[in-house]
C-alpha cells in the first residue's frame, strides 16, 4: 500500500581469506527470511553467508519509504571496525 515501507534490492557478501586468496560468498536470495511480528509489522532478517572470525561483510538494501520527515538513523562506526559505511537519502523534489 502508499503507506507501507518495503526493503528491496538485497546484496550481501561474506570476504574469506583462504590461504592468500580472497573468496566472495554472496548472499542467496532464498536466504531473506520474513517474520512475521504483528498485522502492521514484519522483520526481514538474513545471516551472511560462511561467516567465520576473521572475514570482512559487505552489505546494502533500499529502503522505500513514503515517511518522508522520518528518516532513519545510521550509525557509521559500531563496535566493530568498518572500512566503509554510507548512507544516501533520496527524496523527491515536491520536497526539496
Amino acid at each position: 500500500s502508499a503507506s507501507t515501507e518495503r526493503i528491496s534490492d538485497w546484496q550481501a557478501s561474506t570476504f574469506i581469506n583462504e590461504n592468500g586468496n580472497v573468496k566472495e560468498i554472496k548472499l542467496n536470495k532464498e536466504d531473506i527470511l520474513t517474520e512475521k511480528v504483528n498485522n502492521n509489522i514484519s522483520n526481514r532478517k538474513f545471516t551472511f553467508p560462511s561467516l567465520q572470525e576473521g572475514c570482512i561483510i559487505e552489505y546494502e538494501y533500499i529502503i522505500r519509504s513514503p515517511y518522508y520527515d522520518r528518516l532513519k538513523s545510521w550509525v557509521f562506526q559500531g563496535e566493530h571496525p568498518a572500512l566503509w559505511s554510507e548512507y544516501t537519502v533520496t527524496i523527491p523534489p515536491l520536497f526539496d
